[in-house]
């Protein structure tokens, strides 16, 4: 019987240091979707920490989900060229401002590696990828809806490719 309390009592302990370990722990992990320039879409995931409640760090990975096609009318012929986006990796720092409890507003700056694959359906001209490597800045806003978790919409210029993106989110704080 006494072990039993014992066991109960550590573990009680236990709980509670991992809980307030948890609450001050400053990270957090986010996933949603994410919306290019020229109707392209994809899915996106970031994780961050919080050094304090204005300033953090975070960074971001997005896969593109479609393609966006064009044709294009050059001399007497139809070309149609195809464009996704494979891939786009980011790091920012992270200004924050809250808003009260619920609301926060923020603004990010860092850089982006992005590349999009090209298809063309012209046999004399191969398909090919780009990619660039430049300056990243944004910002949006966030509702918590609690201490845990939280819906954040963003918009981030992609400098080197002179693109916007736009994106809506859930994050998770640990």
């Amino acid at each position: 019987m006494k072990f039993t309390k014992i066991a109960f009592i550590t573990l009680a302990i236990s709980a509670h240091c991992v809980s307030a370990q948890a609450q001050d722990s400053g990270a957090y992990a986010g996933l949603g979707v994410i919306s290019y320039d020229d109707d392209l879409a994809g899915i996106e995931a970031k994780l961050g920490y919080s050094f304090n409640k204005y300033f953090g760090v975070e960074a971001q990975g997005s896969i593109g989900t479609n393609r966006e096609s064009e044709t294009l009318d050059i001399a007497s012929d139809s070309v149609t060229v195809g464009a996704k986006v494979d891939y786009s990796v980011a790091a920012f720092a992270v200004a924050r401002l809250p808003l009260g409890k619920k609301f926060e507003i923020f603004a990010r700056g860092g850089f982006h590696n992005s590349q999009t694959s090209v298809e063309i359906d012209d046999d004399s001209i191969s398909d090919f990828n780009v990619t660039e490597t430049g300056l990243a800045v944004g910002g949006g806003v966030q509702y918590n809806f609690n201490t845990k978790n939280a819906i954040r919409y963003e918009y981030t210029y992609l400098d080197e490719v002179d693109g916007n993106t736009y994106s809506l989110g859930y994050v998770r704080k640990f």
